[in-house]
């Protein structure tokens, strides 16, 4: 079992696959917490040391800076523990090329960011093959030049790697993006020439459908919004299908308040769109105009020169949620869901549902129809035929 940590301010970010021996290993920690809609727990900083101690029989990869943990650093040295430092990683030649290749191509942000996640994870197993220059016990630097990592770079060590997820139980949707990013990284990056040429297999797509909220719960969520602004986020998303990364973004210019339409500039596949804004979404956005009152952004974050952060509205929406009474384990991504569902249940072409979604194919709008209860309401169970 192989178990992440990352640092987020006071907290450690612990992932891992669901294991109830380790799970029963964290509770003993004090302070503990999980968080289920982003799937990982949390433990105070102050926490490291005990944390290592509990895990030390398990392979622990630590993607966050030691610069402040010099005590953790030490503790970890006996236990089977990979560090990456973002920051000497970053200013490697090797993933200044990778960052760099992908703006070139038009990546998102979030893409890049998952990307380069992918290829550390995978440089830090491969790592396990090779032996790196450590600079003064510093953790790992990546380098581009190192002849041993070049030569390990192979086929079959990719192979290897994917059947390491696979048996981790890691989605199906996470390893074909570990493939994707690791194919960008061989292909772009350090294989110029095109000397290596890799045909990895993807595990087939999982069917998951997507988790639908019923109008009636979309009501009580929103009755139970006390903050105006978040309220205006929830309302907008819904409204027109937006993804939060979309809506944080939005400036007042992107809404039209003659023709009810918000305008979605750049935004998943770097496509401009058109989706709806209605009335009650208007009126409540109206309101909170009334007492925001900004120069760029429509939802502006801490500073007015940038927006809102995605982390900030998911963790509003997920207190919103159990305060609503909502029990399903959805996050703020359904209320796009229950966009495109609640709209194919009132009829509306499932065309003009991909169009206002930002979909390329309407093979990704499809699964909506295996979600929708307007067909499903008509038939009859059997049971009910026995006793009629």
């Amino acid at each position: 079992m192989t178990i992440y940590l990352e640092q987020d301010k006071d907290k450690i970010i612990v992932k891992f696959n669901y294991s109830s021996k380790l799970v029963q290993l964290i509770r003993t920690i004090p302070g503990r917490k999980y968080e289920p809609d982003r799937k990982y727990w949390t433990v105070p900083l102050s926490a490291r040391n005990n944390l290592l101690e509990l895990f030390k029989n398990e392979k622990i990869i630590i993607d966050f800076p030691f610069s402040v943990t010099k005590t953790f650093q030490k503790t970890s040295e006996k236990i089977d523990t990979l560090f990456i430092d973002n920051k000497k990683a970053m200013e490697s030649d090797l993933i200044t090329n990778i960052i760099t290749e992908l703006k070139l191509k038009g990546y998102q942000n979030t893409t890049r960011k998952s990307y380069l996640g992918h290829i550390y994870r995978y440089l830090t197993y491969i790592s396990q093959l090779i032996p790196y220059e450590l600079v003064e016990k510093d953790p790992l630097i990546i380098k581009s030049n190192s002849k041993g990592l070049i030569n390990e770079l192979t086929h079959e060590n990719l192979k290897t790697y994917i059947i390491t997820l696979l048996d981790d139980d890691c989605s199906h949707s996470y390893v074909n993006q570990a493939i994707s990013a690791i194919n960008f990284f061989y292909k772009e990056t350090i294989n110029q020439d095109k000397k290596l040429q890799l045909d990895i297999k993807r595990p087939k797509k999982e069917n998951k459908l997507p988790k639908v909220l019923s109008t009636q719960e979309i009501v009580k969520l929103f009755q139970a919004v006390d903050n105006l602004k978040y309220k205006t986020i929830f309302m907008l998303t819904y409204s027109g299908g937006l993804r939060v990364g979309e809506v944080v973004k939005l400036k007042l210019s992107d809404i039209d308040k003659d023709r009810k339409l918000i305008c979605i500039r750049t935004g998943k596949g770097l496509k401009d769109r058109y989706t709806l804004l209605s009335a009650t979404a208007l009126n409540t956005l109206e309101k909170y105009m009334k007492i925001q009152h900004t120069s760029q952004w429509l939802f502006p974050g801490q500073s007015k020169n940038s927006h809102l952060t995605v982390r900030s509205v998911q963790k509003e929406f997920s207190k919103t949620r159990k305060k609503a009474g909502i029990t399903k384990e959805v996050s703020i991504h359904s209320l796009r869901h229950s966009f495109a569902t609640h709209l194919l249940e009132a009829g509306t072409d499932i065309r003009y549902i991909q169009e206002l979604l930002g979909h390329k194919s309407t093979k990704t709008t499809q699964v909506y129809t295996h979600v929708t209860k307007k067909e499903l309401t008509k038939i009859n169970s059997p049971l009910d035929n026995l006793f009629d």
